[in-house]
């Protein structure tokens, strides 16, 4: 029961991210559908929607089977399985730019980056105006943006150079195609440093790619308490992650 009577007539509508019939596709497809239905009737209704996230902390690896459980604390590690899937997924279509972290097409997901703070700081992704994608991830952009021994994976959101500054910045790991098809006549070679990988960084990530399905738990302090124990049934009920659209009355 809620005491605000605009609020206790509201009507949410819940996308659990454990859900096995549809994909994350037909969750976005979902989504869109609920917002035109709504718009289409706002003039009348003067109804209004508001989202949420629900997050305990993962989000399960939209392609792997069985699922593979991410830990968005290392957002790095993050990274680093889904660009695995961009390289080396077989079922994957690259034929337009995916989302880096949620592997829907690029237009549903939009990421904006901005110069940090300080005179000497780098780019960083802007939270504030990025938009669309369902997995809510932080990670040191400066770090990711470098393949290194501890960190190999360089996918991350850049700005294109041809393209206007208010456009949305495309993942390193699908610029040659967003180069192909947005830019065909552009001269390729002055441009390839920003999508051509390294030896190493290829090599790494092929053997990421082949242990894809070994998930890596964080270490955390050991506590004094009795650890909780949950049955198998129950655990498979406890959803990762919940997209929450609220359809709320109109202000009074």
């Amino acid at each position: 029961m809620c005491k605000d009577n605009r609020i206790y007539p509201g009507r949410p509508v819940l996308v659990s991210g454990d859900c096995k019939r549809e994909t994350g596709e037909e969750h976005a497809q979902l989504i869109q559908t609920v917002i035109d239905g709504v718009d289409s009737l706002k003039d009348t209704t003067e109804l209004r929607i508001v989202f949420d996230f629900v997050n305990i902390g993962t989000s399960d690896c939209p392609r792997c089977s069985p699922t593979v459980p991410l830990d968005l604390s290392q957002g790095q590690r993050v990274l680093e399985h889904i660009g695995a899937h961009v390289l080396h997924d077989p079922s994957l279509d690259r034929s337009m730019p995916l989302c880096g972290l949620c592997l829907r097409p690029s237009p549903l997901c939009q990421f904006f980056l901005k110069k940090g703070r300080g005179a000497h700081a780098s780019l960083t992704v802007n939270q504030a105006a990025s938009k669309g994608c369902l997995i809510k991830l932080k990670y040191s952009y400066g770090v990711a943006s470098e393949s290194t021994a501890s960190s190999p994976c360089s996918n991350v959101p850049i700005h294109c150079p041809l393209c206007p500054k208010s456009d949305a910045a495309i993942w390193r790991y699908f610029f040659k195609v967003h180069f192909q098809q947005k830019h065909p006549n552009a001269p390729f070679a002055q441009y390839e440093n920003i999508w051509k990988l390294t030896t190493f960084e290829l090599t790494e990530m092929k053997r990421i790619w082949a242990n894809r399905m070994k998930v890596t738990v964080k270490r955390t302090k050991r506590s004094k308490l009795p650890p909780l124990t949950i049955s198998e049934d129950h655990r498979a009920q406890i959803p990762a992650r919940y997209f929450i659209i609220f359809i709320l009355p109109p202000n009074n």
